[in-house]
């Protein structure tokens, strides 16, 4: 592989406009599209050339004719790998930086051709790629990477901003009007396993007559629901208690959130924008950080807003109880966690981004790659947050 990598002809003028180019197959309705729009709305035009690449898995929809319509540049690729880097070579015109989000191995392959000088790896994968020349990935100071190939850029602030899907606004926590408090976990089943379900039991029977509800973007799958009916049984939790929703529940996503009253974060890999969302519609969410980068995104999340996480299993329970006991005795927590939220540096607009862009650039052009960004890599960020544009 390392034989195809090409001699990158970029001019190494540290200071001209670059071209970025983002990958993805996700430009559609899809979580990361509540994080992309304020990066891909509000760069410097003058100083960058922004690139959307779509990997065409023939899933595109409305949100991906918008940005069509919106974007400098949008150029919808094939997942396959030689016919990706060519393509997006060509069109680019020797791009200075590939950026790649969640995407099909084929098309992830051709990162590893290196058809840019500077490549990075950010939305929709938490981990390490495995590609050695994937040379970066931006976080900030919660993010650990034992383990990856990739450099780690720390941003100075919070590596993400929250733009929301929607606001019907804010009711009132369920429980007012139920008689129970009511849990709920709105995340990819694949993350739920037997040590977070013992948990959960631990939580349920610690509030009694409290229910807990699944949500998912598709179906719920039967075999998936009787699983976990079979992990709670085992620890004394009776399956009335549970109930599953998915597409076709008829309460719109965003709303939906209005009907629990704490979300419960999985655990060791976090939700993402799901907490973000809960935290939109201003429910509480209780969520355990770890050693690894899946695991610290409700500490990335909470930490913004000034909320506890947990680390430790006896802190998740206590922490459980205590948004609970919020819940209970005071009505207008979610309009204090929703004014949180909207102050917070997740949704302030103003990131770090196209300052990291610039700095690495200019570490290619000085031929300081590599060292320079190890001594970045190892700074805190400063204290106060930038004020430039994403």
């Amino acid at each position: 592989m390392r034989a195809k990598i090409p001699e990158h002809r970029n001019s190494p003028d540290p200071e001209r406009r670059l071209k970025i180019g983002y990958v993805s197959p996700d430009f559609r309705t899809h979580a990361i599209m509540r994080i992309m729009p304020s990066v891909l709305a509000k760069y410097d035009r003058q100083h960058f050339e922004v690139f959307a690449y779509l990997i065409d898995l023939k899933q595109q929809d409305g949100v991906t004719e918008r940005l069509r319509q919106s974007m400098e540049h949008f150029v919808t690729l094939p997942p396959n790998a030689e016919d990706c880097r060519a393509r997006a070579g060509r069109r680019h015109r020797h791009p200075d930086r590939f950026g790649g989000t969640h995407m099909p191995v084929e098309a992830l392959l051709a990162f590893a051709r290196k058809p840019a000088p500077v490549q990075a790896s950010w939305l929709g994968v938490h981990a390490t790629t495995g590609l050695r020349t994937m040379d970066y990935f931006p976080g900030d100071a919660h993010l650990p990477a034992p383990g990856t190939e990739e450099k780690v850029y720390r941003l100075p602030r919070v590596q993400y901003c929250y733009h929301p899907e929607s606001d019907p606004g804010l009711a009132p926590s369920p429980h007012f009007q139920n008689g129970y408090l009511t849990f709920g976990s709105f995340n990819n089943p694949s993350k739920l396993n037997r040590e977070m379900v013992k948990a959960w039991s631990v939580i349920l029977h610690l509030v009694p007559g409290s229910k807990l509800l699944f949500k998912y973007a598709t179906p719920f799958r039967e075999m998936t629901a009787a699983r976990l009916r079979a992990w709670f049984q085992e620890d004394g939790i009776a399956a009335e208690r549970l109930s599953f929703a998915g597409t076709d529940w008829n309460v719109p996503y965003v709303a939906s959130w209005n009907c629990i009253d704490v979300a419960l974060d999985p655990f060791p890999y976090n939700g993402g924008t799901m907490a973000l969302d809960a935290l939109w519609m201003g429910v509480p969410v209780v969520s355990m950080s770890g050693r690894l980068a899946v695991s610290c995104c409700g500490r990335v999340f909470l930490g913004a807003l000034g909320l506890p996480v947990a680390r430790t299993l006896d802190d998740y329970v206590a922490l459980a109880l205590e948004m609970v006991k919020m819940v209970l005795t005071q009505p207008k927590s979610r309009q204090f966690i929703r004014n949180a939220m909207s102050q917070s540096p997740l949704m302030d607009g103003e990131g770090a981004l196209e300052s990291a862009y610039r700095t690495l650039w200019r570490n290619w052009c000085s031929g300081q790659t590599g060292e320079l960004a190890l001594n970045l890599s190892a700074q805190p960020p400063p204290k106060k947050r930038h004020s430039s544009r994403t």
